[in-house]
């Protein structure tokens, strides 16, 4: 009977079952709430990241509204801009066109001319070709074919038309008369060759 009394009782494994039992509690209660602590926080955490980055958001809104009110108020009138836009176009095309200066078109002009045919007016068309317009007058049109005759004979000169001719009284007192004339040219440019 001796090793029955040498028996160890079953405590022990109670008591290691116990810890067992108790551990198994602290993990079943202590990891769900270890991890609803992880998530509040990263939730905590993105709601202010959200807010700052609204407040930024907005901050930047308006900046961008300021700045353009600031650019409305400096803007020129698009108005404005369209016929400065056009003048420089058409300038670019006059500069293309003739590639050089107007001095040398208006010094030519009167070399060709009669002393006895004055200008008024000379407007310049800048096209793909510079249409040149004259308003001009002449004592006898004999003076004013001859200037035709040259204009045609000239090698920078091309189609030149006479638009409108006609008698005008030259002093309100006096019986002369002078002839009145619109004539009509494109200028080729001192090389003298089609573009």
């Amino acid at each position: 009977m001796k090793h029955v009394l040498n028996f160890k009782p079953t405590t022990i494994y109670r008591t290691g079952s116990s810890f067992l039992l108790k551990n198994a509690l602290l993990l079943l209660y202590v990891i769900p709430i270890m991890m609803f602590a992880y998530h509040y926080y990263e939730y905590d955490l993105n709601v202010k990241l959200t807010q700052t980055y609204k407040e930024a958001a907005k901050r930047l809104n308006d900046k961008i509204v300021e700045h353009k009110e600031k650019f409305e108020k400096r803007k020129p009138d698009s108005e404005a801009l369209e016929k400065l836009k056009t003048k420089y176009y058409d300038y670019r095309i006059l500069s293309s066109v003739s590639r050089n200066s107007l001095s040398v078109l208006l010094d030519r002009l009167e070399k060709i001319s009669d002393p006895q045919i004055k200008f008024s007016r000379i407007s310049i068309r800048p096209e793909k070709l510079l249409t040149i317009k004259l308003d001009g007058k002449t004592p006898d049109l004999v003076y004013l074919t001859d200037f035709l005759r040259d204009l045609y004979a000239d090698t920078v000169f091309l189609e030149p038309v006479i638009k409108s001719h006609r008698k005008v009284r030259a002093t309100k007192t006096a019986d002369e008369y002078e002839i009145d004339f619109v004539l009509e040219l494109k200028y080729l440019g001192e090389s003298g060759e089609l573009p």
